[in-house]
């Protein structure tokens, strides 16, 4: 039977992090691009990019769909050896959006996954390398909650399911506004606090940190910056205790 690496369903989620960072998603026909990396102080990261459509079928109710690109990597000890992993993926999700009260939406998405995996284990004692590779097809589902509150304040609740490795996510975001637009400007920024948890049978994983959103109104284009304290304990009773750090962007088009 083949070993389930711990870390393989991050490459599941590596979207939900965007989603919970950018501004507001709308119910108007049009096309967004986004994307970004995520790293940590234990070699663990991943990076993608990803374009997404939109179209209404009533004022309150749309369907979006996307398609996204991504490339994770981590290594691990096991035993005496060191393994190294790379993972390379694609996805393709589509669901309904659904207004919800002034300004706030519900997304809820499903599809399919594919990746491609390659661990290589260097034992440092027996002096050997040993590789495998690993294709996987598997369902995929999240929902997003998106509400704005008490005018300059935003609130985002997502949960995300991969069935590769039965991993969930789940994530809490609040900002708030920090610089108005007003007449002549076109920046404004947002600071916040994001609340993550995930995991499986091998790994679970809480990490809570700040963030800072840019948003660039000509262009439009959406920068976020985060970073903070992760705790991850696995199912050997080790854990381990770092930071991780991010940068996103995302821009939409007519």
């Amino acid at each position: 039977m083949k070993r389930v690496s711990p870390f393989l369903s991050r490459g599941t989620v590596v979207v939900a992090h965007l989603l919970c960072l950018v501004g507001p998603v709308t119910h108007a026909r049009g096309a967004e691009l986004f994307g970004g990396w995520e790293g940590d102080t234990n070699i663990q990261g991943y990076a993608f990019v990803s374009l997404g459509v939109a179209g209404p079928l009533t004022p309150r109710i749309s369907v979006a769909a996307r398609i996204t690109s991504s490339y994770l990597y981590y290594e691990f000890p096991e035993g005496s050896a060191t393994v190294d992993v790379t993972s390379p993926g694609v996805d393709f999700l589509v669901g309904p959006r659904l207004a919800v009260g002034d300004g706030g939406s519900l997304l809820v998405v499903g599809g399919v996954e594919l990746r491609r995996n390659t661990e290589e284990a260097a034992d440092r004692v027996k002096g050997t390398v040993t590789k495998e590779e690993d294709n996987r097809t598997a369902a995929r589902a999240q929902a997003l909650l998106y509400l704005p509150f008490r005018q300059q304040n935003v609130g985002m609740l997502l949960v995300d399911y991969g069935d590769a490795n039965q991993y969930i996510f789940s994530k809490l975001v609040l900002k708030r506004r920090v610089t108005a637009l007003r007449e002549g400007t076109t920046t404004s920024a947002m600071l916040g606090v994001d609340v993550t948890g995930q995991g499986n049978d091998d790994v679970r994983s809480f990490q809570v940190g700040g963030l800072i959103e840019l948003s660039f109104v000509n262009v439009p284009l959406n920068i976020g910056l985060r970073a903070g304290y992760k705790r991850s304990r696995f199912a050997d009773d080790t854990s381990w205790d770092g930071a991780y750090f991010g940068a996103d962007f995302y821009t939409r088009f007519p």
